[in-house]
């Protein structure tokens, strides 16, 4: 649910309306129950599944590796930096090419990274001119030749300030197979799994933020609704276009006025026509990634069907739109494209002049009775839900590899400044000497560390439960989790790099990368909202059992309470529907659930002490979780400030768990990885009791803060 949302409501609590709302909307969130319980329902329930967790097996191997490796490498040499970032690099010292050997500290920079890109361009036409093998085998798969890897064409700064992908960028990037990443190889794609998809995102966050935006939202939140939900004769006819790389896919859900709270504020509607052969759209559409250069959008909207209902409550739908763009549209021929559009109803803005990920095309969209035919429907009419839910849930778990790697990017290239630094003598001569940096550093190296643990046990678990479990909760975890990360890691690197970290251009990139950094926060749900989210998914079962329990105690008491209300009351009761109590298939199993889950304990390969740690505290924070939900009910959903503490404890057990289950098999890692991890553990446990102990009824730093808040607020208003 969205912050606005929480935020009106809280103000509020009395709105018992309100809250029935929150909660009927929220169901279309939480998943489907017929799965089995995702591992973040285990540690609601009270223990860890460390079973499961110590069983999951992290890394490629073998064959599928050095494949992976291969294709990876092919990205790097067709994605390598132009020569053109040299002018650039200049442009951010305020000189150019006849001018700079007046200015040493600019011609030093240019000089070496030139040496660099010379460097590079050699190393490419080695590798290509004799391939090894896996290298080979991609290059004869995909039908490359030499030429189609030559000229240089990359130049991230150049995407940046004109906030442009040139089309013979895009073009090289779908030769490559870019743009085919997770269609199915039936369908003419790569069916790339969760592991090696990542593998991929990892290999784009160290060349472009733009570019490695456009991979992941066409990937995932633009293919994955077809794959799930399309009928046969939709996946036949548009997953095979895809495939051809022509286009790119857009996710048409955003509008101005609801963001997190995508379905609960939309007002764009879809009304049938007179003659039943269209839909018709009027409404609005704002930040659709990739949109001036989709083939097919997937576009959202409430469906108004005659019933005099209020737009709040319609449900929603998801039409497939066939749009004109093909990525090697150049800037003319989007901009008559728009033109056309707009005669039938479709008005889209030029690209977003944005802080972040520029150049990623995006745009404001205003429907204007916009014909849809009937038939162009994904998921079926007024199924549009879990369409977009399950849409942005495969979304996020790309999150884990793309950010966490970005902060690792940033964090290298910041040691590496600061080890090369000249300052202060008297503590070493180099800035990594000065003792609050080393603080820096280390808090930098157990950031990243840990990231790439966690990302890995969480990617495992996707790929190998998403099927038969429930991962919503854990998807939304490591979009949280890496974002955070990343976004501390740049901010934290820019005190290292200093002015320089604020130079556009630079050929380390500061600059850009700390505001493409901030982007994973707040895109596919802001991440208080999906901290909420954690919390909502996890406690789910262990509610629904409090619930069934509740309801047979009702159902006994209820003859008793009966007594004494009146005709009317009771007729109206009547119009309910009747509860039916079974207490040995429905009360005794959800007593026995609530049960076992206090009473299980898991140690998985951990030590004894190490599981006991973990399996302890999960059930506090179990104990904990339903001793707010007997104060507050239902009223619980609009508890925000409790919630996000509940999932940032449950986060950070789930997180110890990877990094010690890695530390009992730390193979291919440094001693500097290590320490570090080891560091981790120490932190994450003080904050898991820190948490732990404000976790309770009536926190009064919550209630101080939300004093002050008020007393603002009251004061500008």
């Amino acid at each position: 649910m969205s912050l606005q949302k929480e935020a009106s409501i809280i103000l509020k609590p009395d709105k018992k309306e309100e809250i029935k709302k929150v909660l009927s909307e929220s169901q279309d969130m939480v998943g489907d129950k017929t799965q089995e319980e995702g591992v973040f329902h285990k540690i609601f329930r009270g223990y860890l599944p460390l079973n499961l967790l110590s069983s999951l097996n992290t890394e490629l191997k073998g064959e599928e590796k050095e494949r992976i490796e291969a294709y990876c490498k092919l990205i790097q040499i067709a994605l390598r930096r132009s020569y053109g970032t040299l002018d650039y690099l200049l442009k951010g010292y305020g000189t150019n090419q006849e001018d700079v050997e007046y200015k040493q500290t600019a011609l030093d920079e240019y000089n070496e990274e030139k040496r660099k890109i010379d460097e590079y361009e050699r190393e490419a036409k080695g590798l290509l001119s004799t391939p090894a093998f896996s290298l080979k085998n991609w290059l004869t798969e995909l039908n490359l030749s030499q030429d189609k890897f030559f000229p240089a064409l990359l130049n991230p700064f150049q995407i940046d300030q004109e906030a442009y992908v040139s089309p013979e960028v895009l073009q090289r990037m779908s030769d490559i197979g870019l743009f085919k990443l997770k269609v199915p190889k039936k369908n003419s794609g790569l069916g790339f799994t969760q592991k090696e998809y990542d593998m991929v995102l990892r290999t784009l966050a160290h060349i472009s933020g733009t570019l490695l935006a456009l991979v992941s939202a066409h990937s995932t939140i633009g293919s994955a609704p077809l794959l799930m939900y399309g009928n046969e004769e939709q996946k036949s006819k548009y997953l095979a276009q895809v495939a051809t790389g022509k286009f790119l896919v857009a996710f048409g859900l955003t509008e101005p006025a609801s963001g997190t709270d995508a379905v609960g504020k939309m007002k764009c509607i879809a009304k049938l026509s007179d003659d039943g052969k269209n839909w018709i759209v009027n409404g609005e559409k704002i930040y659709i990634t990739n949109i001036h250069r989709s083939g097919l959008m997937y576009m959202m909207a409430k469906t108004d069907l005659n019933q005099g209902l209020d737009v709040e409550v319609m449900k929603p739908t998801v039409f497939i739109v066939e749009l004109p763009f093909k990525i090697t549209d150049s800037k003319d021929d989007i901009n008559k494209k728009r033109e056309e559009l707009a005669k039938i109803g479709m008005r889209m803005s030029s690209p977003l002049d944005l802080m972040m990920i520029r150049g990623s095309n995006q745009a404001h969209i205003t429907f204007e009775n916009f014909k849809i035919p009937v038939d162009q429907v994904l998921g079926g009419v007024e199924g549009g839900a879990k369409v977009i839910f399950n849409g942005l849930n495969k979304g996020r778990a790309g999150f884990g590899a793309s950010s966490a790697e970005a902060a690792r990017v940033i964090f290298e290239a910041a040691l590496h400044h600061s080890m090369k630094r000249e300052m202060f003598k008297a503590f070493g001569g180099k800035q990594s000497d000065l003792p609050q940096v080393k603080k820096y550093i280390s808090h930098m190296a157990v950031t990243v560390s840990s990231l790439r643990v966690i990302s890995d046990m969480t990617t495992a678990l996707i790929q190998e439960y998403s099927e038969s479990m429930n991962i919503i909760a854990e998807c939304a975890a490591i979009k949280v989790l890496a974002t955070e990360g990343s976004w501390d890691v740049a901010t934290y690197s820019m005190r290292l790099w200093g002015g320089t970290g604020t130079m556009r251009g630079h050929n380390r990139g500061m600059e850009l990368s700390f505001r493409d950094a901030w982007i994973g926060i707040v895109v596919e749900g802001v991440n208080e909202a999906m901290k909420q989210l954690v919390t909502g998914v996890g406690v789910q079962g262990v509610k629904n059992d409090a619930d069934m329990i509740g309801r047979h105690f009702f159902a006994l008491v209820k003859p008793f309470v009966s007594l004494g209300k009146s005709k009317k009351e009771d007729e109206t009761k009547k119009k309910k529907k009747k509860f039916k109590p079974d207490f040995f298939r429905l009360f005794i199993p959800a007593n026995l659930r609530l049960a076992l889950g206090m009473l299980r304990f898991e140690k998985g390969i951990l030590n004894l002490g190490d599981a006991l740690w973990l399996q302890y505290h999960a059930k506090i924070l179990s104990l904990k979780t339903a001793q707010l939900g007997l104060k507050y009910g239902n009223n619980m959903v609009v508890r925000q400030l409790e919630l996000i503490k509940m999932s940032d404890i449950a986060m950070d057990l789930y997180s110890v768990s990877a990094v010690q289950i890695k530390l009992k098999n730390p193979k291919d890692i440094s001693q500097a990885e290590i320490s570090a991890l080891r560091r981790f553990i120490i932190i994450t446990k003080k904050r898991i009791k820190s948490n732990l102990s404000e976790l309770k009824i009536g926190n009064k730093d919550d209630k101080e803060d939300t004093k002050v808040a008020d007393l603002w607020i009251k004061e500008v208003s």
